[in-house]
């Protein structure tokens, strides 16, 4: 059907009848894709090819997490090795001679401990494990922020240094059951080789694994972690004497845990004092190297431009001020800095 009275109109359908629309008041029509399944909607397409790429992006990065999981695990079976390989006794230590007249290696054996390897393994873990565990607990749960704790335990070093170097330990004599009048040996004379008939051979390995301590590693490490992981997370302003006296009793029971490896005849006192440092350095370098205790969040692009231009506008403004000083009785204009 024709509309008559229309200047420059063309024949548009719409819906069954026909009418006469101007050229630029024309509908617009929604443009189609043919595919086989039907004909659909541009737009519709478009909004189903982008949520196919979220997916496909979203999958590739759990995919990427879960690939670096494994490589972290790998990373740590394979760091752990020297210490298991020296627990199970697949290597032995080096067998080192002794001197004549050494008197650091004459000292009385004693079969007991004050501390364990049970008690310094449990008691090192749960007073750092828990503590920890329990910080990042609070901060997800009232803070609303990510956690990030991180903790790492590893005797290879110690395992290493027992099985290269061999040193004897204060008690290798009385637990071989020799004496230096029994081996009939000049004072300042070298024995390559010292034979311990009654002496059990396990425990005569043990002997040969003076340096450096693990005891005293492995506590260093374990309290002095916690201590720096305090810092950065107990930040508690009314209780201002808590924080520093619970740093200080977790490092004296870590000095007192080495101490006690002398008392005992374990370990000889520059055994106690390197497993001290190393322990101490390895701690340090977790908490401020491989942990995110002490390292600031890193900003975008964005963020980086903002500051950049705030900068920039504070260094424009204090140049113009020094160039042109404020008359006296003129209004003064501050520049706030961040």
């Amino acid at each position: 059907m024709w509309l008559r009275g229309c200047n420059n109109c063309v024949k548009e359908k719409v819906g069954p009848q026909c009418g006469c629309v101007s050229p630029g008041t024309r509908p617009k029509r929604p443009k189609v894709l043919h595919t086989k399944s039907g004909i659909r909607p541009a737009k519709a397409a478009g909004m189903e090819n982008s949520t196919g790429s979220k997916m496909t992006q979203s999958g590739r990065a759990l995919f990427t997490r879960k690939l670096l999981v494994v490589s972290d695990v790998l990373c740590l079976i394979l760091v752990s090795i020297p210490f298991f390989v020296s627990e199970l006794k697949m290597v032995r230590p080096y067998s080192r001679g002794i001197e004549c007249g050494d008197t650091s290696i004459t000292y009385p054996y004693k079969p007991s401990e004050t501390v364990s390897d049970t008690l310094l393994i449990v008691g090192g873990i749960l007073i750092t494990g828990i503590s920890i565990t329990l910080g990042e607990w609070y901060r997800v749960r009232y803070l609303g922020v990510r956690s990030k704790g991180f903790v790492k335990t590893n005797q290879s070093l110690t395992s290493v240094a027992k099985l290269s170097v061999g040193r004897l330990r204060p008690h290798f004599l009385s637990l071989c059951g020799v004496t230096y009048e029994s081996l009939s040996c000049k004072s300042g004379t070298y024995l390559a080789t010292v034979k311990c008939p009654n002496a059990d051979p396990s425990k005569m390995e043990e002997a040969r694994k003076s340096f450096f301590s693990g005891h005293a590693s492995f506590a260093m490490y374990t309290m002095l972690y916690l201590v720096f992981y305090l810092q950065a997370r107990l930040t508690w302003r009314e209780a201002r004497l808590l924080r520093p006296v619970l740093q200080f009793f977790l490092f004296l029971l870590a000095v007192y845990t080495g101490l006690t490896r002398i008392t005992d005849n374990k370990h000889h006192p520059s055994d106690v004092l390197f497993g001290h440092i190393l322990g101490g350095l390895t701690a340090y370098l977790v908490a401020f190297y491989i942990s995110s205790m002490f390292k600031r969040p890193s900003l975008n692009q964005s963020q980086v431009e903002t500051q950049d231009n705030h900068l920039q506008h504070t260094a424009t403004a204090a140049k113009f001020h020094l160039h042109h000083p404020a008359q006296p009785g003129a209004e003064s204009t501050s520049v706030e800095t961040v």
